[in-house]
């Protein structure tokens, strides 16, 4: 029988698509078939072939002439064009973190799909991972939410692609690195309101050179041009969120901590997301507490990179049901609120002249 599997284009064959994606691509049960794969380093391309399948593309064009639906994965300052260029063409497609990171390209992205009838949208594993699901689950049972305080710092775990460390416009550095997967957490707690997003206030870090992830398979320094480290307040539609990123911290280990307050408890996470085998828990940690303080659930979860690759087995599927059924509003709410903490971010970084 002929394979019914949509044909899944691949722009960018790194890190991510290498050690996340690939592992829920390969084979007759994934529920897309590899076809195109498209980067500039053809070396990328080879080794994602062997691992998927597929062939080279000798560009962006070719590439979406050969798929039903695409994967954009390449460098961030790429993905709005890219996507913009892709919808265009007909194709669905999924955008790899962050897919905006000004409103205004949100808009733009989810009107073109809507008039073009074509399913897009914006990479979420995080919040797929069981872990924080078991958070969202419960997000309902403390009320009205207020506060939310999210932090992610990892103890020597700068990216190692010199294209995260040059100035990019907004498009690199810690925050787009690590505090867009925090930004995602809060806008899925609250149900990604659309309301102005106000910044409280900013403190930035700036490391000449940062020490890059072992788990990235090369473990080195590099000079780096963007902020490394960030502690930012936010006001959106009355609540106030609060998140801390870095990439070199004092802490023992990399973790994630999240603590939402509502007005009849509050859910808490100590942990750590990601892939990072460097961590300072051996268990994330859930719970849910009453406003009194006093436990009314718990559950714990391994922290080790399985966790956040098998995620994204559920972000593709979620996916395939985006390339039957166009539904670019929901990818407007989403993706428009990332943004907005973006934008809110990165003139920011530009007053403070990082």
């Amino acid at each position: 029988m002929p394979d019914a599997r949509p044909i899944l284009g691949i722009a960018g064959c790194g890190w991510v698509t290498q050690n996340c994606y690939a592992p829920h691509l390969a084979g007759a049960a994934a529920r897309f078939r590899a076809g195109p794969l498209f980067d500039t380093d053809k070396g990328r391309v080879g080794q994602a072939c062997r691992q998927i399948g597929g062939w080279p593309a000798d560009d962006l064009a070719s590439l979406l002439g050969a798929c039903d639906a695409l994967l954009i994965a390449t460098p961030n300052a790429l993905h709005f064009d890219q996507a913009r260029e892709a919808i265009a063409a007909g194709r669905p497609v999924l955008i790899e973190k962050p897919a905006c990171i000004q409103v205004a390209q949100a808009m733009i992205l989810a009107e073109a799909a809507g008039q073009a009838g074509v399913g897009v949208m914006a990479a979420d594993p995080t919040c797929r991972r069981r872990d924080i699901a078991w958070l969202l689950r419960h997000a309902g049972e403390i009320g009205v939410i207020d506060r939310i305080e999210l932090a992610w710092h990892r103890r020597s775990g700068a990216p190692a692609k010199n294209w995260h460390h040059a100035d990019a416009g907004g498009w690199t550095g810690v925050f787009p690195d690590l505090g867009v997967h925090l930004v995602d957490i809060a806008g899925a707690l609250l149900g990604y309101p659309q309301d102005f997003v106000e910044l409280v206030s900013a403190k930035w870090e700036r490391s000449a050179v940062v020490s890059t992830a072992g788990w990235h398979g090369v473990s080195k320094s590099i000079p780096s041009e963007v902020p490394s480290a960030a502690q930012l307040e936010f006001v959106q539609a009355g609540v106030t969120v609060r998140i801390a990123v870095s990439w070199q911290s004092l802490e023992p280990g990399d973790r994630t901590t999240i603590r939402a307050f509502g007005s009849n408890g509050q859910i808490e996470f100590d942990g750590l997301i990601g892939c990072s085998n460097d961590h300072a828990l051996n268990h994330a940690h859930t719970r849910h507490l009453d406003r009194s303080g006093n436990f009314v659930r718990a559950a714990r979860f391994p922290v080790c990179p399985d966790e956040h690759v098998m995620a994204f087995a559920k972000l593709l599927g979620a996916f395939e049901q985006v390339t039957i059924g166009a539904d670019s509003d929901r990818f407007r709410r989403q993706a428009a609120f990332v943004a907005a903490f973006c934008e809110q971010a990165t003139l920011s970084a530009e007053c403070c002249q990082v």
